[in-house]
């Protein structure tokens, strides 16, 4: 029974910070939707691969994006396309769309924060990735929180 509740407050808390977490991606990203908008120019447009454990079976990837663009004379640079997209997958063909629709010298709308100009992202709104991320922690969170209820006597 005990291991039971361990298990409970692991999922409790590991849950819980992923439902934070989303919850600040959403807000910041409904946010960006009323940021001002500036021309910019991609400047390097590469795959970034990550082995987990050191296999190559396992790979994780995710598009790496860099752009610049000028706010008030100021040039800035960035890496972020939309909020979440540090989130790595095993798809690379998600990796590929982006790589296709931000080429180098390609010029694109950037979205920054009037206020922080150095916050900025290509495509401002929620992303279906964060989503996901914050149904699963509310899920890690329920089922923490029934286990715990279920085993804990009243």
């Amino acid at each position: 029974m005990r291991e039971i509740l361990w298990f409970a407050l692991i999922l409790i808390a590991a849950g819980g910070l992923l439902t934070v977490y989303a919850l600040c991606l959403i807000r910041r990203a409904v946010k960006a939707k009323q940021w001002h908008r500036a021309q910019g120019s991609v400047i390097s447009s590469k795959i970034d691969e990550m082995n987990h454990m050191g296999s190559d079976a396992d790979v994780a990837v995710r598009a790496n994006i860099q752009y610049q663009y000028t706010v008030n004379g100021t040039t800035y640079r960035s890496k972020r396309v939309f909020f979440g997209d540090m989130l790595r997958s095993s798809v690379y063909s998600r990796a590929n769309r982006y790589l296709a629709k931000y080429p180098v010298d390609a010029k694109v709308n950037v979205y920054y924060d009037l206020h922080k100009p150095r916050q900025a992202v290509l495509e401002p709104g929620v992303k279906p990735g964060v989503v996901f991320v914050l149904c699963f922690g509310c899920l890690l969170l329920a089922v923490g929180v029934y286990l715990m209820s279920a085993n804990v006597p009243l």
